[in-house]
């Protein structure tokens, strides 16, 4: 039986093979030949990942219409298959004799494009949808979150880690279910945090903000999946939720944030305190 384990181990596997099929301009036959068979070994790494990762995810898509869960579940089936038919399809272009001899620059700006792809759904999996699906699973120690050095910024969060502090809470008074209020309250807060990250991105010409606000994007549907459940009156599990904003949010700022932050430093951006 293939476990999250596994299923991280693959992505390992994965990202090492995709950084394997860089190739130079001026490549010789021998590198050429060489990419090649690397290319078809990626191409076969991705749908057996698939298939080992579809049946561990199957609960999610099967849960009901409408919920979180269903949500995630289905996005992350409908990235998924998208990427796998992307990835066979560059295989089949790219892997007769030949074929990136001839166009090593189309070759690379296409495997770019690939490789930005993949590692935007593994990172996806690794803090949205993998989190959803473990179990086992124990709350985290509410912790101060990382400073951004952006005021208003770091006051959110600190505003967000205090709400999962709360439910948190609840978690560990074993309770199981959340109260609806707090999980609406959650996420429209959220979404005026995220407006107000996207306008200084926006302000200051961030070349990253559309990645950037693509995880945003993913972020809003997960919360407002939880806070739909709530007014259409079904059960809001609070691990279900803890497992989803403690992965993303501690990843998110941790990684995603920081790279917007390097961009106004180096920017001279009034932003940065």
């Amino acid at each position: 039986m293939t476990t999250i384990a596994d299923l991280r181990r693959e992505h390992q596997i994965l990202a090492s093979l995709m950084a394997s099929l860089s190739i130079s301009e001026q490549a010789s036959p021998k590198e050429a030949e060489r990419t090649r068979q690397n290319l078809v070994l990626f191409a076969r790494h991705v749908t057996e990942h698939f298939a080992h990762e579809d049946p561990v995810l199957a609960e999610l898509t099967m849960a009901p219409v409408g919920t979180a869960m269903r949500s995630a579940g289905d996005a992350r089936l409908r990235e998924s298959q998208s990427l796998a038919e992307g990835c066979a399809s560059f295989s089949r272009y790219w892997s007769p004799p030949g074929a990136i001899e001839r166009d090593p620059k189309s070759f690379g700006s296409a495997l770019g494009i690939l490789q930005a792809a993949v590692t935007r759904l593994i990172r996806r999996e690794e803090t949205e949808v993998y989190p959803l699906a473990v179990t086992g699973w124990a709350p985290q120690p509410v912790v101060a979150p990382p400073l951004t050095g952006v005021t208003e910024l770091d006051d959110d969060h600190v505003e967000i880690f205090s709400m999962i502090g709360g439910l948190r809470a609840i978690v560990d008074d074993r309770q199981s279910t959340v109260d609806g209020p707090r999980v609406a309250s959650l996420a429209v807060y959220a979404e005026r945090h995220f407006a107000r990250e996207e306008a200084i991105m926006e302000a200051t010409a961030y070349p990253g903000l559309e990645d950037h606000r693509q995880e945003h994007h993913r972020a809003r549907a997960i919360l407002m999946g939880f806070r739909n459940d709530y007014l259409d009156g079904r059960r809001i599990d609070a691990v279900t939720v803890l497992k989803f904003l403690e992965s993303w949010l501690s990843s998110h700022i941790a990684d995603v944030d920081q790279r917007m932050v390097a961009h106004l430093r180096s920017s001279g951006s009034g932003h940065i305190q």
